[in-house]
């Protein structure tokens, strides 16, 4: 009985904010959709449970499932409602910097029943009531953000060149000067280092960061024959043996896309027609993002590698894809080795089609003390894709399909069967904890003359489809998006559309249907010498089919923010005046849930002729719940003024 309920606790949908949102409030609203179902009398009509939310920080390259494993929790916080406002007391956001949030959901005893997939957000605060363009707070789409960090390399580099060593700065004064014709240069080496300490008489409350840490980034490239080879490496003192690394150190570099872009002082020679052959390589701790359904953005510690020579496409990935992990107070972890390879013709920005093969496993010996909450696993995956472009890529259709086989325990009995050939036998061994299904996805896109842009994507993830690269996945889902954008007046107007719809309980085998509806509409207007004005609204409705009322749950909730502001001069003076304001409220059968929160920021930015600048900054944020009522005040004044351009 109780497995059968951790496996039919429909996953926390996370609402705000968006995944890839920039937040621009000090203290945002962080809102969950659950099965809150109705009270009966002086209980609930499900077994009592509680939402635990975790925020970490994303650092250096770090894909945001990597993160939300190996990172100490920016703040952690638990509670049985849909949402919360964040804690005036609580470690503040940092601008600029990327973070990741997921729920899960925990039983009184704090085990795990379920949880959500991983949303992204990026904090700039004032910073974003700062732009006349009129940013973009939301993602409307909801894709999948890639926050990968480009190398950030400095304006200096060491140059070897038929002179000797030298010393150069990047500019081409120093080159002109020096007689030296930058593509001349045979190896070029650039970088930075950055290190950050901190320290504190406390530890942050609900922060698992230490009072005490330092950080140090390195990012580099070494070129030959302007082929760039970056390296980048993290060391932290907040790493932890009962974390996954953070610590971690990359070698990367793609050949082929810099000779492709025109950069041709390595043709002709042996290293760059080799070189020419690979898209990619990287050795170290790498993100492989391969497969939305098979392989999207794990930490693997080995080697990634896509060979492109021609129509021919070749991707490998081999390492270690999570460490062993033991504790007194913890649930162990077994070391896992993934091994992943996707074969096939043509470009995988075009039309292609590719096989994909898979095996992860885990080290039945790396965990020495056993648990019955905790088994060795291993899971096959076996699949295709297939693009079609046509008419110069105005139009896209592509698919994929990947069949999963997941041994949940690789201690358990053997599974004598003769319906299983023996030759899948050998490969797989099958357990009696052994299940296999299958997901398949569709998407389709079209631009047409007048810059209108359509798309629809359409999933479907069996019951028991499961795989090891892409953890936290839903399954037992059917779901389908439309979004639509068109720009006119030169980008000066833009809009955008989307509608998403989901379901569960496919077989059925739960005790009802749930099912997800949102859409959403973005208005931004961007004109020369007017305020700009950007519109979002976005209504989510949580439903089920349950004809039982204590059992029935039914959850709207909607999001309207309004942007604008104008940048304008008084004498020799720059101003920038913006405001923002927002409005979400929630709406359920159990009013216990009901909530409306409001917020309004005003942001006054002055720039003088000198190089000074000037900011402050008003917010008002109103929650009004069943239970309570908060109005919160904050204030933000900065300046910055630039002493040196270079020394």
């Amino acid at each position: 009985p109780q497995l059968q309920i951790v496996r039919n606790v429909w996953p926390p949908q996370l609402i705000s904010p968006a995944n890839g949102q920039i937040v621009e409030v000090e203290y945002p609203l962080f809102s969950v959709i659950l099965q809150n179902d109705l009270w009966l009398f002086d209980r609930p009509s499900r077994p009592e449970s509680k939402n635990e939310n975790k925020i970490v920080e994303i650092i250096g390259t770090q894909s945001p499932l990597d993160a939300i494993k190996s990172n100490p929790a920016f703040f952690t916080f638990t509670t049985d409602q849909l949402s919360f406002v964040y804690p005036t007391w609580a470690r503040k956001f940092e601008q600029g910097k990327h973070y990741a949030w997921q729920v899960k959901i925990l039983d009184k005893y704090n085990n795990k029943i379920s949880e959500s997939e991983i949303s992204v957000f990026t904090f700039m605060g004032t910073d974003a009531l700062k732009s006349s363009d009129g940013p973009n707070t939301s993602n409307p789409e909801g894709d999948l953000i890639d926050i990968t960090n480009q190398i950030d390399n400095s304006n200096n580099y060491l140059a070897f060149n038929k002179w000797g060593f030298d010393y150069v700065p990047m500019n081409k004064t120093n080159l002109i000067s020096n007689n030296i014709n930058e593509n001349q240069i045979p190896i070029k080496f650039s970088g930075n280092s950055k290190f950050y300490a901190q320290t504190s008489d406390r530890q942050g409350t609900n922060s698992q960061i230490p009072k005490n840490f330092w950080r140090w980034d390195i990012n580099s490239t070494l070129s030959f024959y302007d082929i760039p080879i970056g390296f980048s490496a993290y060391v932290s003192s907040e790493q932890k043996d009962i974390r996954q690394n953070i610590n971690m150190f990359q070698l990367q570099f793609s050949p082929q896309q810099l000779l492709n872009k025109g950069i041709t002082a390595s043709e002709g020679t042996f290293v760059g027609d080799f070189l020419s052959l690979f898209s990619n390589i990287g050795i170290g701790t790498c993100y492989p993002r391969y497969s939305s359904l098979a392989m999207n953005g794990i930490a693997v510690s080995g080697v990634d590698i896509e060979f492109t020579p021609g129509i021919f496409y070749l991707a490998f990935t081999y390492g270690r894809s999570q460490k062993a992990i033991e504790g007194t107070n913890i649930l162990p972890t077994y070391q896992r080795n993934i091994i992943f390879t996707k074969i096939g013709l043509g470009n995988k920005q075009t039309t292609h089609f590719y096989l994909t093969a898979s095996k992860s496993w885990d080290e039945a010996n790396s965990v020495k003390k056993d648990t019955a909450l905790i088994k060795p696993q291993e899971n096959h995956l076996v699949g295709a894709e297939a693009k079609l472009t046509l008419f110069d890529q105005a139009f896209s259709i592509e698919g994929e399909i990947i069949a999963s086989v997941l041994t949940r325990d690789t201690k358990a009995a053997d599974i004598e069967t003769d319906f299983v050939p023996e030759w899948i036998r050998n490969i797989i061994k099958p357990k009696i904890s052994t299940s296999v299904d299958y997901a398949y996805s569709v998407n389709a896109n079209i631009i047409l003359p007048t810059k209108t842009k359509f798309g629809a994507v359409y999933k479907y993830l069996g019951p028991g489809f499961s795989t090891h690269g892409v953890p936290f996945l839903k399954n037992d889902l059917i779901s389908y998006e439309f979004k639509a954008e068109q720009d006119l007046l030169n980008r000066n107007i833009t809009a955008k559309f989307y509608y998403k719809n989901n379901y569960d309980n496919l077989i059925p085998w739960k005790r009802y249907r749930t099912t997800i509806t949102s859409y959403g509409i973005n208005l931004g207007l961007r004109f020369r010498d007017i305020p700009y004005l950007q519109i979002n609204y976005s209504p989510f409705f949580h439903e089920n089919d349950s004809k039982i009322t204590s059992n029935k749950f039914d959850n709207n909730t909607k999001l309207i923010s309004v942007m604008t502001g104008y940048n304008y001069p008084i004498g020799k003076i720059n101003f920038s005046s913006n405001i923002y304001m927002s409005y979400q409220q929630n709406k359920s059968l159990n009013e216990f849930y009901n909530y409306i929160v409001r917020n309004y920021s005003f942001n006054q930015t002055v720039g003088f002729t000198i190089p000074l600048f000037i900011s402050a900054t008003a917010s008002i944020m109103q929650s009004d719940y069943y239970f309570s009522k908060s109005k919160i005040y904050s204030y933000d004044f900065s300046g910055s003024y630039t002493a040196f351009e270079s020394w």
